[in-house]
């Protein structure tokens, strides 16, 4: 069954997801063996850990007027639903 997304002022609200990006990556273009490379990833990852992105910044939305829909970012998605609470 597919839920439907939830409202805000009449338009439905889509949730951007969050996306991981490593703060420190060997370069694609190195020549490493898979598994070699894959070790090499975890170690950064664990080192210089990672960051978290999105397409729509905090506190913005993209609308799409002609959909009567709203595309934020999860903690945007927060913030309205605590002023719908209020």
């Amino acid at each position: 069954m597919i839920k439907a997304p939830p409202q805000y002022g009449g338009m439905s609200v889509y949730i951007s997801p969050d996306t991981k990006v490593n703060n420190f990556k060997i370069r694609d273009s190195v020549a490493l063996t898979e598994s070699y490379r894959k070790s090499i990833d975890k170690w950064c990852l664990e080192m210089f850990g990672f960051s978290v992105t999105n397409l729509i910044d905090d506190g913005k939305a993209m609308a799409l007027p002609n959909r009567n829909s709203l595309i934020v970012n999860p903690r945007t998605y927060e913030l309205l639903k605590e002023g719908v609470d209020k």
